[in-house]
């Protein structure tokens, strides 16, 4: 995913199953890479031991909403988002509300970690990657 010019670059996890969305960044470290929700304007941060970054993108990837620092416990939606990009907490650029983020299909071994491809496709833990 690309944003706000050359260089802006977010490598993220694309999170698409209800459950894996559900998960999002809960129960991982606060070093975890950013994970993209798909088919989602709503998230929450119940349970996470760390505070995260936001942004709420619309279909033709705009950026809604970005919020920053979004503790536990904490409900956050945006109107018109139909993904989120979320990432632990911390400095460096992030979308801004207004920029328009480039979301292009990942390939298998885009994500370090990443699970080989099953047969049928990609592997559920491949996601956008080089843009945003």
């Amino acid at each position: 995913m690309s944003f706000g010019g050359p260089g802006r670059t977010i490598v993220a996890r694309r999170l698409a199953r209800p459950l894996e969305r559900l998960r999002g960044l809960l129960l991982t470290r606060p070093d975890a890479r950013p994970v993209l929700l798909e088919g989602c304007a709503s998230i929450h941060t119940f349970g996470m031991a760390y505070p995260i970054d936001v942004a709420f993108l619309a279909s033709d990837g705009t950026c809604v909403l970005s919020v920053r620092g979004v503790v536990p416990g904490r409900v956050v939606s945006a109107r018109g988002a139909t993904r989120v990009l979320e990432r632990p907490a911390c400095a460096g650029p992030w979308p801004a509300r207004g920029e328009q983020v480039m979301v292009s299909p990942a390939r298998w071994g885009d994500l370090v970690g990443d699970t080989p491809p099953r047969r049928g496709g990609m592997a559920g833990g491949a996601g956008p990657q080089g843009g945003a």
